[in-house]
């Protein structure tokens, strides 16, 4: 965990000191390529994982089953207060 937080606080420094310069325009595109790999090689591991590759489908089912309840659950909540916010 120390590393990770070492890194944030090295970010932060690093965004400070780039303030105004033509180089924070370039965060973005890291950003984007950053996750990318990162999902790449957390791919790669899940893959070649024969007890997960193996247990996908029941996995799947669950994740699925929990995003609809999720978007549903939101739609509801936020049904109210957006008829309250229109009166």
């Amino acid at each position: 965990m120390q590393p990770l937080i070492l890194a944030l606080l090295i970010g932060l420094l690093c965004g400070r000191l780039l303030k105004g310069s033509s180089l924070i325009k370039l965060i973005p595109a890291v950003v984007l390529v950053s996750v990318a790999l990162l999902l790449l090689i957390m791919g790669a591991k899940i893959g070649g994982n024969p007890e997960v590759i193996s247990s996908l489908p029941r996995l799947g089912g669950k994740a699925l089953t929990f995003a609809i309840l999720s978007i549903a659950g939101g739609i509801l909540l936020t049904l109210p207060l957006q008829r309250r916010n229109n009166t």
